[in-house]
């Protein structure tokens, strides 16, 4: 199929003189968006201006155009390091004087809070084309407005980015007069804000007691067996560098002898897209920089090597994306991306990336995605395509950290409660939901609820830090890497071992595996029967085990069938199965571990039950055979 031609958009009109018309259209859109901000600003507020400069100016030359616009000497401005961009406070300048300095190229409000979490957005937005549709509509609306179109997504391409001018309508108002128009399939701002890094800080030990937990008074007197069981899953496979492992995060120390010689090419997908940027690097400014090298380390840092520590999926590959950053804002270390940022790195983990895996410790809060709706729409675009066209087809697996609020806030943060990720909650030592009152001690918890698919730990995790004197430590290890950051690469290094020894599965089957062997820990009742088996609002559908996924990858020849002639009903309790079949003839049945050995076996013309006592952990399979056929079960035992 031959290259789309796009027109040559710098041609295009960047403004229309305003009228009547225009000037009404835009009193009304005034209307109806200041009651939306209102409804959903809570304890945001409209504190500072944010001007986006025309080019990356020092923040001496930046002070200097703010001077010339009237900005005081005292004021307390911000200066972000990695967008050239800078925050006044409202009172300390007219918008207007800020606007009309050729230096600044957009001025936007800035809604913040007393913590420093922010909002503001960029002059552009994007919209979806319906499938086929030409460019026509977008450059009729585009023309009325005074936009400019950039033109198509590089990764999807019927994604179309436009830019508003400064002295026209603002890309907010825009938005909405294209989403009104109902000529589109999406329409979605490209916001700047604040990010959940999913992660706190309360460092006491220093022992891997997510491979392994001996409940010894060195791993925090936990609960023997309450991990991952990744020391019996590495008897099976302990990675394949073929399995790329991608980190979306704060870029990765590339340079860390317990990463390096797995690393493949990164990325950095909050340069400009001219630019290489970091290419996956961190900036170390802040010793918050080292998240994403610390979850790089939980997911695959070398093992038997002598040194450090040994990642679950020891043997992976590593891809460094780097899709967020750090920046002090009044005091405050605050990481932050933009919508455009995500949407590049989930489309290049994989299309350029050859992303097998992919972990992100990261979200967005609820109140800020609500202070301008739409702004999760487009990530969910790229979200999408990975999740059903990565792995040429057979789709990409991404894990979520489902968030660190769960102490006021209760269900998973986006995007890990989408429909096509995966939300992993953090859990102690002793196989509880991280919350205060868990065993660790430690005051936060995680989301929990609707849309939570697992758990795995995520307290006073061991990993690696970035060299020097950079990131959380001043050596080159971290003993204690906490919350639901430490969680989700936890699960992803699983992922990525069940892909290592079972390359063809797809995404549906391989998160059918990893989420229906989970354990179901903790006490909590399981009642709820989902996609994937019996689920709990605490631990979805369990803490994840590393062995049991394998185990239940490999019967994947084994296929449950039923010839009976009549249903059966299967009921999981913690101690026992039950299987009840619809007929009163008698059944002769035979319980086989993955070995084919015989078990137990017997005859009933009731209830069959299997009782764990005696069984090891694992998966085992029952054959029943009747006056009219046979059927085939898989059971799960799962126990400490």
């Amino acid at each position: 199929m031959p290259a789309k031609m796009w027109p040559d958009y710098a041609k295009f009109p960047t403004i229309v003189s305003p009228n009547l018309k225009f000037i009404a259209m835009r009193l009304v859109l005034i209307l109806l968006i200041v009651p939306m901000l209102s409804s959903a600003q809570g304890h945001l507020s409209h504190t500072h201006w944010a001007i986006f400069f025309r080019s990356p100016l020092s923040e001496d030359g930046r002070m200097t155009v703010l001077r010339q616009c009237g900005v005081p000497a005292d004021a307390s401005v911000e200066h972000f390091s990695q967008r050239a961009v800078s925050v006044v406070p409202v009172d300390a300048v007219d918008r207007g004087q800020l606007v009309a300095h050729d230096a600044a190229r957009h001025v936007a409000p800035f809604y913040s809070t007393p913590e420093g979490e922010f909002v503001t957005y960029h002059s552009s937005f994007f919209v979806k084309l319906r499938p086929g549709q030409a460019l026509r509509e977008v450059e009729t609306l585009a023309g009325r407005l005074g936009l400019r179109i950039i033109g198509p997504d590089r990764f999807l391409p019927r994604i179309i980015k436009l830019d508003t001018d400064k002295h026209g309508v603002t890309a907010i108002e825009a938005v909405e007069v294209f989403r009104a128009s109902g000529l589109f399939d999406l329409v979605a701002p490209n916001l700047m804000h604040t990010v959940a890094d999913c992660s706190v800080n309360d460092p006491l030990f220093n022992r891997q007691w997510n491979l392994h937990n001996d409940g010894t008074p060195t791993q925090g007197n936990g609960t023997e067996g309450a991990d991952m069981d990744v020391l019996a899953a590495w008897d099976i496979t302990t990675g394949s560098p073929d399995i790329r492992i991608a980190i979306l995060d704060s870029g990765v120390d590339t340079l860390h002898p317990d990463l390096v010689g797995k690393l493949r090419p990164g990325f950095d997908a909050m340069a400009d897209p001219d630019s290489a940027g970091t290419m996956g690097y961190p900036t170390p400014t802040y010793s918050q920089d080292g998240h994403g090298t610390a979850c790089a380390g939980i997911a695959a840092a070398s093992g038997d090597n002598g040194i450090g520590i040994a990642g679950v999926c020891r043997d992976c590959s590593i891809i460094p994306i780097r899709v967020f950053s750090y920046q002090d804002l009044g005091g405050q270390i605050q990481p932050f991306s933009d919508t455009e940022s995500f949407m590049r790195g989930i489309s290049w983990q994989w299309q350029v990336g050859g992303a097998d895996v992919s972990s992100n410790s990261w979200g967005v809060p609820d109140f800020l995605l609500a202070f301008f709706p739409g702004g999760d729409l487009m990530v969910n675009e790229t979200i999408d395509a990975a999740t059903s066209q990565g792995r040429n087809g057979k789709g990409l697996s991404m894990l979520f950290s489902s968030g660190n609020d769960g102490v006021t806030d209760s269900i998973p943060i986006w995007p890990g409660r989408y429909v096509n990720t995966v939300a992993v909650n953090a859990t102690s030592m002793c196989d509880e939901r991280k919350s205060p009152s868990s065993c660790d001690g430690e005051n936060w918890a995680g989301n929990w609820g609707n849309h939570l698919d697992c758990g795995a730990p995520g307290v006073r995790i061991p990993t690696t830090d970035m060299l020097g004197s950079n990131g959380f430590n001043s050596t080159s290890y971290y003993n204690s890497f906490n919350g639901t950051s430490a969680a989700c690469p936890n699960a992803a290094g699983v992922m990525g071992l069940l892909l290592s020894a079972h390359p063809d599965l797809n995404r549906a089957n391989a998160e059918r595996h990893l989420l229906s062997s989970a354990e179901k820990v903790g006490g909590y009742a399981y009642g709820q029967w989902k996609q994937h088996g019996h689920w709990s609002n605490e631990l979805g559908y369990g803490r994840i085990n590393a062995h049991l996924a394998l185990q239940s990858a490999a019967t994947v020849g084994l296929e449950e069938e039923s010839a009976l002639g009549y249903a059966l009903l299967v009921r999981t309790f913690s101690d026992r199965h039950e299987v009840v079949p619809n007929d009163s003839r008698p059944v002769r049945w035979e319980l086989m571990d993955m070995g084919g050995r015989t078990v137990d076996s017997g005859v009933s013309a009731v209830a069959i039950t299997v009782a764990h006592a005696g069984l090891s952990s694992g998966l085992y399979a029952l054959r029943l055979d009747g006056p009219t056929g046979h059927a085939v079960i898989k059971l799960l035992v799962s126990k400490h």
